[in-house]
């Protein structure tokens, strides 16, 4: 299967859902796991958060199942059918139901941007004037590092 699967938007669907899936949730958790120690308590914004995390995860849910996985099957028939050649080529890629659910993905990327990674920008951004005092930070962790 992977002799007529690679190169297709099947190897795209896996690409985005694993990568963004594994790597780009490590990295959110990391950033907001971070942010939460140094941000002050009243400036943090619960509300924001969860509605990026969500957004950023049904964002990339769209993409996969209004475009990827979709049309990563149709292309992947007509590889089996065709030939890769046919499956790659203009003719396939910019007509027909394959060009439609390419234009799809617009609304998991949209999704994505505007309601998970713009807002979660702008909290982080915002928040810099509120981070915590380091003195403070290290009394607080531990009293025998205070001089």
């Amino acid at each position: 299967m992977n002799y007529f699967e690679h190169g297709t938007y099947l190897t795209v669907n896996h690409a985005c859902a694993a990568l963004m899936g594994v790597y780009g949730n490590i990295s959110l958790a990391a950033l907001l796991f971070a942010s939460r120690l140094m941000i002050k308590e009243e400036h943090w914004n619960k509300k924001v958060v969860n509605f990026s995390f969500w957004s950023i995860n049904i964002g990339l849910m769209l993409m996969v199942v209004l475009d990827l996985f979709p049309a990563g099957s149709i292309q992947f028939k007509a590889v089996v059918e065709q030939g890769l050649w046919y499956g790659r080529s203009h003719e396939f890629v910019d007509y027909g139901i394959f060009n439609k659910l390419t234009w799809m993905r617009g609304i998991g990327a949209s999704v994505f941007f505007f309601g998970g990674v713009v807002p979660l920008t702008w909290f982080i951004v915002t928040r810099l004037r509120s981070l915590k005092s380091t003195v403070n930070t290290i009394d607080k962790m531990d009293p025998f590092l205070k001089k």
